[in-house]
């Protein structure tokens, strides 16, 4: 366990994106975004997804289940490595290991029947009581399983709109960070998108951890070159994909509540578009952070920061589109307008209880769009956790979701705006609210 070296056998190099960055200030945000990746950082050649059942390295001697917040370690070690001068030690093991999870198994005839962990100067190691009934051969392997929190994995989503914003180029990166104070040799990583569960170390040494794990997605890789802190892996890259965009506002949760005042609902904007062979993409997408910037002549400029859930492979991406960043250059009215054209005005006018746990109230939502072009709008009045609604009145023909929440479709002419009245009877589930 000396040098953390994994091989690639699939070897796909893809080329360097126009735009790659895994951090950008709001200051930086007009800089050409190829400038904003250290390239000696960058691992090409990395971003092939194995799947189920194919055979990754035969000869690896570690198996590295890698989450969001840290790592499970299972390691094939020679006898030779571990019986020196008389005692029985496992060395190079990893200063935050979780003691608790250590499950060690000796060669037969070989027996554990205890351990203890020690810490040095030169790291921790693992001393060994052992049951010897009988001969074991240099090469016989020791077999053993831990986990450490000082390894952790991240994923950015670069998503740079065209200059219409009609399309996008998208780049995930997945950032890797070994701070164990260790490294590994000729391993397989298996990076699991979730946390560490808590029964995970108490598993069978020969159950491969996807078996037992739902994380909904596995991704396996191999990285070639040492993963060391920030060693980021370009996981996919693909350009001009076709995006739609659609608007949404929710008015109901926390307005379901006696106001008597107006108040101001975000309307938020989301972009969607296919995660499919045919636009460049079709691999499982890991969720994380999204980063979104403009391409406006060439430069991209910041916007902010939204996040992912994670995509299967042929399945729909939908992001939402974030606020301007506090400072960034490219705040300005006039682009603020563009990206977020319509406002939202939600005034309660009337509010009386008619029983305990019964109230009626009624609302006037009116929307502007401050855009030369006319803008689509659901308006959907989502349940709270206290309260329960049914619409007693409406200005406007309504439908309902799945769930049963009532929505509204809107099309708002350009510099225009649109009025909607309705009445709702709400019932709060606990009356003490």
């Amino acid at each position: 366990m000396n040098n953390f070296f994994v091989k690639i056998i699939l070897g796909v190099v893809f080329a360097l994106p126009s735009f790659c960055s895994v951090e950008l200030s709001s200051a930086d945000a007009n800089i050409s975004l190829l400038s904003k990746i250290n390239q000696e950082d960058l691992i090409i050649g990395a971003g092939h997804f194995l799947a189920d059942g194919v055979s990754i390295n035969a000869a690896s001697k570690e198996r590295i289940s890698w989450y969001k917040n840290g790592a499970v370690v299972r390691v094939s070690i020679p006898h030779k490595e571990v019986f020196f001068e008389k005692k029985f030690t496992i060395t190079n093991l990893s200063p935050s290991i979780d003691e608790k999870s250590i499950v060690v198994r000796a060669p037969e005839p070989l027996v554990v029947t205890g351990y203890k962990l020690e810490k040095s100067d030169n790291g921790c190691f693992l001393c060994l009581t052992v049951k010897e009934v009988g001969t074991v051969q240099d090469n016989d392997l020791w077999q053993l399983q831990y986990a450490t929190k000082d390894v952790s994995w991240s994923t950015n989503h670069l998503v740079e709109l065209s200059s219409d914003k009609g399309s996008i180029t998208l780049t995930t990166t997945i950032r890797i960070d070994n701070q164990s104070g260790i490294n590994f040799s000729n391993a397989q990583i298996q990076f699991f998108d979730c946390d560490i569960p808590q029964d995970e170390s108490n598993k069978n040494l020969d159950t491969p951890a996807s078996t037992y794990i739902e994380p909904s997605v596995v991704y396996r890789h191999h990285i070639e070159g040492d993963v060391g802190p920030g060693k980021v892996i370009v996981w996919s890259t693909a350009k001009r994909i076709v995006v739609s965009s659609s608007n949404g506002l929710f008015v109901g949760g926390p307005y379901l509540k006696k106001m008597n005042e107006t108040a101001y609902p975000k309307i938020e904007n989301w972009i969607t578009f296919p995660n499919t062979i045919d636009v460049g993409l079709g691999k499982a997408l890991p969720s994380g952070r999204v980063s979104v910037y403009h391409n406006r002549e060439g430069f991209s400029s910041l916007i902010g920061f939204s996040t992912m859930h994670q995509v299967k492979g042929g399945g729909d991406v939908t992001i939402r589109m974030p606020s301007f960043v506090q400072g960034s250059p490219s705040r300005t009215p006039e682009a603020e307008a563009e990206y977020s054209p319509l406002d939202a005005q939600l005034i309660q006018e009337n509010y009386r209880v008619l029983a305990p746990t019964v109230s009626e109230a009624e609302y006037r939502l009116v929307l502007k769009n401050s855009n030369s072009t006319s803008v689509s709008l659901k308006v959907t009045i989502d349940s709270s956790q206290s309260t329960t609604y049914s619409v007693a009145r409406s200005s406007i023909n309504y439908e309902k979701d799945k769930k049963g929440d009532v929505f509204w479709l809107f099309e708002i002419p350009p510099r225009g705006s649109r009025e909607l009245r309705y009445r709702l009877t709400l019932r709060t589930l606990n009356a003490a609210n």
